[in-house]
């Protein structure tokens, strides 16, 4: 009863075998109220020897008070149109909010997962030069009409004289740290990429709450 209040389709399961023993009172009422769309659905096809039209016919003669948006005859044992059965739900179905950002490909966020390859590429070039104090935030990631991914990345570290270390001569270092950053990324998202890297000071970022919580840490674990 509780998952009929907020629900914007109703699947009625019906197994073909049995139909003619069944009692439909319960389910008529529990639903027939219910101004929801409906799709009666009839299971077991594969294995009924009647005529299964006639068996839809009367199905739905039994469950007459239910106004059926569709019926699909199905197999779910053989999967049998069992894809056309999920595309009847997909057109059923309104177009809802995302829950994820588009850039997601997991419920790890993707932004998180290149940054994390930046921010490796740095450890890894910086060796024992700057401390595990950097932290790499994607600001943008954009794909072209060529499908190029243009990404643009800034690495927080909390002292100058670190962040000349990480630029590196004549911008040596922060080149060799995108390159390396950028191979990993595009074997990761299996497209070309485009990288810029910027670099910035914060002091003592690492003791500010609002700006670990806007950097992805969780609060309650600060």
């Amino acid at each position: 009863l509780k998952a009929l209040v907020d629900i914007d389709l109703i699947l009625v399961l019906i197994d073909i075998n049995t139909y003619k023993e069944e009692d439909y009172t319960k389910i008529v009422n529990l639903i027939k109220k219910s101004s929801v769309k409906k799709i009666l659905v009839i299971n077991k096809c594969d294995v009924y020897d009647g005529d299964i039209e006639l068996a839809i016919d009367e199905i739905k003669e039994n469950l007459n008070d239910l106004d059926f948006r569709d019926s699909i005859p199905i197999s779910a044992l053989k999967k049998k149109s069992i894809k056309e059965l999920v595309s009847l739900i997909k057109a059923s179905l309104p177009e809802g909010m995302p829950y994820y950002d588009p850039d997601d490909l997991t419920d790890s966020p993707t932004k998180k997962i290149l940054a994390d390859m930046v921010r490796q590429q740095c450890l890894y070039k910086l060796d024992k030069e700057v401390p595990h104090s950097l932290e790499v935030i994607v600001d943008s990631m954009k794909t072209s009409k060529t499908k190029c991914v243009n990404i643009m990345a800034t690495i927080v570290c909390d002292k100058e004289s670190h962040k000349r270390i990480i630029i590196g001569k004549n911008g040596s270092m922060i080149k060799n740290i995108g390159t390396g950053a950028r191979i990993s990324i595009e074997k990761f998202l299996d497209k070309k990429v485009n990288l810029k890297l910027n670099v910035i000071v914060r002091e003592n970022w690492r003791d500010e709450l609002t700006l670990l919580t806007n950097y992805g840490y969780d609060k309650d674990l600060i």
